[in-house]
């Protein structure tokens, strides 16, 4: 019985993992830094809060 197409993994081409490399090289993600670091407002806290509020009232 042959095996899958998925079993037959090619090498990735040296163009790919040149683009690859670039991209990962150019510090892309630096866009997103100040959003990552975005410390949530009262009303996230509150809205969390009330969640959990619920949830706990769920399990009793």
């Amino acid at each position: 019985m042959p095996t899958h197409l998925a079993d037959h993994r090619t090498e990735p081409s040296s163009s790919r993992m040149t683009q690859f490399l670039r991209i990962d090289r150019n510090h892309s993600d630096a866009v997103w830094h100040p959003v990552w670091r975005n410390t949530p407002d009262a009303s996230d806290s509150r809205r969390m809060v009330e969640f959990l509020r619920i949830d706990r009232r769920r399990e009793e």
